[in-house]
């Protein structure tokens, strides 16, 4: 059996800093997409969605983040308490 410590996870700062990186991961691979898609609209194989659906992708990817971000705290709290 485990050694309980009783360290606890922040939920409302581990759920911020879980959003903050999906929402970077979002952009980055938006970024990255954008380019792609640009490649492929010469061909006529792929829409392009533009800067401002990238942007709502990351704010997307940030909310679902910090949402399971504040999950798993909660939940790791949960099970150590």
């Amino acid at each position: 059996m485990a050694k309980k410590t009783g360290m606890m996870l922040d939920e409302k700062a581990f759920g911020m800093s879980a959003g903050a990186v999906f929402a970077a991961a979002a952009l980055l691979m938006g970024g990255g997409m954008g380019m792609y898609s640009w490649g492929m609209m010469q061909w006529g194989m792929m829409s392009y969605a533009g800067p401002f659906g990238v942007i709502l992708w990351a704010a997307e990817a940030g909310i679902i983040g910090a949402a399971l971000g504040y999950a798993f705290a909660w939940i790791y709290n949960r099970t150590r308490a």
